[in-house]
């Protein structure tokens, strides 16, 4: 008689599943004290975010080709636009990343909007959220966590301001193999393989990293800073939480000019047909909505595998998840 496969059992253990059900409760719990109203919201639509930095799956939907969304939000900020009051929604997204230690191509995405905050008091929502889940779950009472600009984060690691500095600049504190091997980038390109290699991995306390260079503002606002020496320049009104050397949450304050984001759009699309990726169909349902009158708001979206990850001390998203890809 062959062996039978153990293939049907989940990567992660029982007793840390039933942790995971404790902590999405814990959530929950913490946006009904703020009269956050739960939301629910499609997964597949006809078309997704433009973001270059992110790679979506696509299906075959009723003869036509659809998009697994990389987040709800474009639907959330529908239901805004419509008068939604602060909501909240925890589902499932989709990314078409390689699975590892830190990715699974469907995860779970914890993603809110509060009418009439701005990046400060989001800053400061983010901060108490985890700093409850800290207390609750980990007994790190009496403690908060850290607050810095990119700029600030920029400089504990690697010289120079990062808003300000042109590829050349950047690729001098690449080596010589790294400059080999990555050949020809883009400033934004240059900036984000910094950051993620000098920087992030030693960001294992939590951090929230504010004020994010301009061309990654995605679906945020800019907003205007000065040098000491008296140079401007815009940074998106931005914020992520780093934790162990992940990136746990992503939050902005929302741009509101649909025009704006139309072309982001068109320039997104630019960069990624530069870089191979697929053409993103515009966003029109949102733009509408915008133009209807989106209020002004902010919001953020966090992964909670990840933040499962960091709460309960796991080295890999399948020791938080019960059937990853290779499973599933």
């Amino acid at each position: 008689m062959p062996q039978a496969s153990s293939n049907w059992r989940p990567s992660a253990r029982i007793s840390r599943l039933k942790r995971r059900a404790e902590i999405i409760t814990a959530i929950r719990g913490f946006f009904a004290a703020l009269d956050y109203t739960e939301v629910s919201t499609p997964v597949i639509a006809a078309t997704t975010s433009s973001d270059p930095h992110l790679a979506s799956l696509t299906l075959d939907c009723m003869g036509k080709k659809a998009w697994l969304q990389t987040s709800p939000e474009q639907h959330m900020k529908r239901l805004l636009a419509a008068g939604m009051d602060a909501c909240y929604q925890i589902g499932p997204a989709f990314r078409a990343d390689e699975a590892g230690s830190q990715h699974n191509p469907e995860f779970t995405l914890l993603e809110w909007y509060r009418p009439g905050f701005n990046l400060a008091e989001l800053v400061d929502e983010c901060r108490a959220l985890i700093d409850k889940l800290r207390s609750e779950f980990l007994d790190q009472t009496g403690t908060t966590i850290d607050i810095a600009s990119y700029n600030e984060a920029w400089n504990r690691f690697l010289p120079g301001n990062p808003h300000l500095m042109q590829t050349p600049e950047l690729l001098q504190l690449l080596t010589k193999q790294e400059r080999a091997s990555l050949g020809l980038l883009a400033v934004d390109q240059a900036r984000d393989y910094l950051f993620a290699e000098r920087i992030q991995p030693y960001l294992r306390e939590p951090v929230l990293i504010h004020s994010f260079p301009a061309d990654s503002s995605a679906m945020a606002r800019l907003a205007e800073e000065t040098t000491l020496r008296g140079q401007e320049y815009q940074v998106a009104a931005r914020v992520e939480l780093y934790w162990k050397g992940l990136e746990i949450l992503n939050g902005y304050h929302e741009l509101l000019d649909a025009g704006e984001l139309q072309q982001r759009h068109t320039r997104d699309c630019r960069i990624r047909a530069d870089r191979g990726l697929p053409v993103i169909p515009p966003q029109n349902a949102l733009y509408d909505a915008m133009n209807n009158g989106l209020p002004p708001c902010a919001g953020a979206a966090l992964g909670v595998e990840r933040l499962l990850m960091c709460l309960l001390d796991a080295n890999s998203i399948r020791e938080v998840m019960a059937f990853p890809f290779d499973l599933a």
